[in-house]
């Protein structure tokens, strides 16, 4: 049964503050009842992050062993903050940073679908919470371009885009890139509402690092906290779409808008709702 079912819609709400959902006869996590989940990270589960001076490994729950990894203790980003309770990892801006392995390069050389829940802490410019290059100007990304400004890239950094927003510094937030979200363009949402200036063209890549917390190295550094990060290897629809952005913002306490959705009334069998295929 496709997890995009009105049987399982129904129940989102009910069970994602237990972060499952009921799929067929099983209870499963809510990231992973999504198909082609490429990487999951997650602060809130202790059990994923070992400690050192600070967060030395933050395993990925997708299943594909990406972890991110820092073993210079003065480059680890702070276990000990919350957002509404929750644990985040804090990025300090100077030089805490973590790696993913080469085994994640290939995420951004698809359509892609990311999630963040991120808060900033400070205000300098072009600091990227998760970045993704090539040896060229290609860029898997969000990024706050200013003190006011965030948004993300999927191709080419002169095409980057962003947005005046009006509340980066003081709240967390739900960002989302969809790549593409036309035929050709990538576009930024936050918190399910979309960024107006974010729709660009995008491209494809295979990446040479991959970084949380900084462009590379120490260029670019994070001051903020990552609570969470979900990437598919495809373009969700609405409904799934919703699904994780409503699991994310009840776990954390955030807003989200929901992407509109068409009521569908026939019983009894599949049928397709805008190109999403949904069982009643």
């Amino acid at each position: 049964m496709p997890v995009t079912s009105l049987s399982v819609m129904t129940r989102v709400m009910s069970s994602v503050m237990t972060d499952t959902v009921g799929v067929g006869s099983s209870e499963v996590p809510i990231p992973p009842a999504i198909t082609n989940l490429g990487l999951w990270l997650d602060a809130t589960d202790d059990s994923t992050i070992s400690t050192a001076t600070g967060a030395s490994e933050w395993r990925d729950k997708s299943g594909n062993n990406y972890h991110a990894g820092q073993s210079t203790g003065a480059a680890q980003p702070a276990t000990g903050n919350t957002l509404n309770g929750r644990k985040v990892l804090r990025f300090d801006g100077i030089d805490d940073r973590m790696t993913l392995p080469s085994g994640a390069f290939s995420l951004s050389n698809s359509n892609a679908t990311m999630f963040l829940v991120y808060r900033n802490t400070g205000t300098n410019s072009n600091r990227q919470p998760i970045n993704a290059q090539d040896g060229g100007s290609n860029r898997f990304r969000f990024i706050r371009t200013s003190g006011t400004q965030f948004g993300g890239t999927h191709g080419s950094n002169t095409g980057q885009s962003s947005v005046t927003t009006t509340s980066e510094t003081t709240t967390g937030h739900i960002a989302l890139l969809v790549s593409p979200d036309n035929t050709t363009n990538y576009r930024i949402y936050r918190g399910g509402t979309t960024l107006t200036g974010t729709d660009a063209p995008r491209t494809t890549f295979t990446a040479t690092s991959f970084t949380i917390g900084s462009q590379t190295g120490t260029t670019n550094p994070w001051d903020g906290d990552i609570g969470e990060i979900i990437i598919y290897t495809r373009v969700l629809t609405n409904a799934e779409r919703n699904l994780i952005g409503n699991y994310l913002a009840s776990k954390w306490g955030l807003a989200w808008t929901n992407f509109s959705e068409e009521v569908v009334t026939h019983l009894g069998s599949p049928v397709t709702n805008g190109g999403q295929n949904v069982t009643v």
